[in-house]
């Protein structure tokens, strides 16, 4: 298609409010404006003897910023949406775990990979809890390993999806 029939085109379904896909740039997530309700910190040690910082925060609402440090480059960063699904399984695990009076405390560090995960969960108003639990969770109740399994989960289905922006972006070559 020529670029004048190209711009005629989008100039007429831009008039018809039907923009075509390939015109329009994805919208970017929405709800960081939310109050956080989870932030998560860890270091993981790599085999490779690498470290990456991790901190995430999960606002009410699902939208998720996550933020990787590796030594001597520079911060990447994710920003995405949660599935309700997850934010429902997510919500459900932090009520029967009884996020608000966990003192954490157990679990220990993995061999490669995540040392201890830094929890804070923050409540209506004033109200906070922080805790720490070594990232394998064996010994740890069962209600505190599906509270720190369901974040992990929602972090991990919101890294790949399709809505998420990866900041910083890859240079163009040209």
């Amino acid at each position: 298609m020529s670029t004048s029939k190209a711009l005629l085109a989008l100039s007429i379904a831009c008039l018809a409010g039907t923009a075509p896909s390939w015109a329009v740039p994805p919208a970017a997530p929405t709800g960081f404006d939310q109050p956080p309700v989870l932030v998560l910190h860890w270091v993981t040690d790599t085999i490779a003897a690498e470290i990456i910082d991790t901190s995430v925060v999960i606002h009410a609402g699902g939208a998720t910023e996550i933020a990787e440090l590796h030594q001597g480059a520079p911060a990447h960063i994710l920003r995405g949406v949660a599935s309700p699904g997850d934010l429902q399984a997510l919500n459900a695990a932090l009520a029967a775990g009884q996020v608000a009076g966990e003192r954490g405390g157990c679990g220990t560090p993995t061999a490669d990979g995540p040392i201890a995960y830094e929890i804070t969960w923050y409540g209506q108003g004033t109200r906070y809890n922080t805790f720490t639990v070594g990232a394998d969770l064996s010994g740890c109740p069962p209600g505190l390993r599906a509270m720190v399994e369901r974040m992990i989960d929602l972090i991990n289905d919101v890294r790949p999806a399709p809505g998420t922006q990866s900041f910083p972006r890859v240079r163009r070559q040209g």
